[in-house]
């Protein structure tokens, strides 16, 4: 895995046409939301 800036990755986002998620976790619930669902829903 490599550590690459805000910038970059925005930048390829934009130009391959997909969204960054940006999520505020405080706990392991919160984190269990919003890690679980899209786990459950992945394609196939």
């Amino acid at each position: 895995m490599f550590i690459i800036s805000g910038r970059t990755m925005l930048k390829k986002a934009q130009q391959e046409g997909y969204a960054v998620p940006a999520f505020n976790i405080h706990n392991l619930e919160t984190l269990q939301v919003v890690v679980e669902p899209p786990q459950n829903c992945a394609l196939r």
